[in-house]
């Protein structure tokens, strides 16, 4: 009997032995040497590749693939904290303004962010080709069509379309006009869809340029046209940054406008319950009065009639009679 106490004592104290080594060799295990059942769960069949490689080669890819993961997993436990951070942030110490696409200011922030020199050093650039009614607007004493004649005398289109002149880049947005300039097409670059950052009167701004598909009730030449949306970011509480800017911007642009007639025309009714009920086609230069063929006595009356419908209080005199101000 005693003897068979022994045996059991003996026994437990191998236990505890086996126990006290494997506990060992786990705290001993390094980083860089996943056990092989962890690095199977990540990637299928790495038990056969490790063996294969070390048959083949002699060299245990274990620590590379551990090494791999590992930073794998830091890279990508550092990018959720930052974006986390960086939302944070961008909620509770950052303003915004949005500009919807059927806005004025939507095209004269696009002409000045086109003007600055943050669009001329970026690498995403969006390329724009305004295309004119160069037959409606060519010069006759310069494009007279008589050398695109054939034989029998009649006007060929394409001959005499090969000799518009190619487009003309630059980093500015033009300004639409319909004058008698140059036939041909004029190109730009814009910026593209996507954040930039500049700097304005010591500030930091970021712009940020996106589009969503519009409703299936807004079609462009038979295709569903996008719908643009400009952001317009800053660091700080307070939206009075973007403000100026928007400011200087609107002042910038009328500016270069000073010379010239907007035309606009009425939007349907699905895009009227967006905003504006007109939208902007094209520019003119204005024509001088000197121009007109006018009696002098009708013609002062005209001008008269004119700064009356100008004037400031003129929509309040047209709305509370129920006449439409137009």
């Amino acid at each position: 009997m005693p003897h068979k106490r022994n045996i059991d004592f003996s026994s437990l104290l191998s236990s505890v032995n086996s126990s006290r080594d494997s506990n060992n060799g786990t705290q001993s295990l390094n980083l860089t040497e996943l056990p092989a059942n962890i690095l199977e769960a990540f990637i299928p069949g790495y038990s056969l590749i490790s063996r294969y490689a070390l048959d083949v080669f002699g060299f245990d890819i274990s620590i590379v693939v551990s090494i791999g993961l590992i930073i794998f997993a830091f890279v990508t436990s550092v990018q959720y904290l930052w974006d986390k951070a960086y939302t944070g942030f961008s909620t509770f110490c950052m303003s915004s303004v949005y500009i919807d696409d059927s806005d004025d200011l939507f095209n004269s922030v696009l002409e000045w962010i086109a003007a600055q020199r943050m669009s001329k050093i970026s690498r995403s650039v969006k390329a724009v080709t305004y295309r004119g009614s160069a037959w409606e607007e060519a010069n006759e004493d310069d494009h007279d069509g008589g050398e695109v004649l054939d034989e029998a005398g009649i006007f060929n289109f394409s001959k005499w379309a090969a000799r518009v002149p190619p487009p003309v880049w630059s980093t500015v947005r033009p300004i639409r006009i319909d004058s008698g300039s140059t036939p041909g097409v004029t190109g730009c670059t814009e910026p593209y869809y996507g954040r930039h950052r500049f700097w304005f009167q010591g500030k930091m701004f970021i712009f940020d340029r996106s589009r969503r598909a519009a409703s299936s009730s807004q079609y462009q030449y038979g295709r569903p046209s996008d719908e643009e949306l400009i952001e317009l970011t800053c660091v700080g509480r307070s939206t009075k940054p973007i403000r100026d800017l928007l400011d200087y911007v609107k002042i910038w642009s009328l500016d270069k406008e000073k010379a010239l007639t907007v035309i606009r025309r009425p939007v349907n009714k699905e895009r009227s319950r967006y905003g504006g009920v007109w939208s902007r086609v094209s520019s003119r230069p204005s024509r001088p009065m000197e121009t007109v063929v006018l009696e002098p006595e009708q013609k002062a009356r005209v001008l008269t009639d004119i700064n009356e419908y100008l004037h400031p209080s003129s929509p309040r005199w047209y709305a509370n009679r129920g006449i439409p101000y137009r």
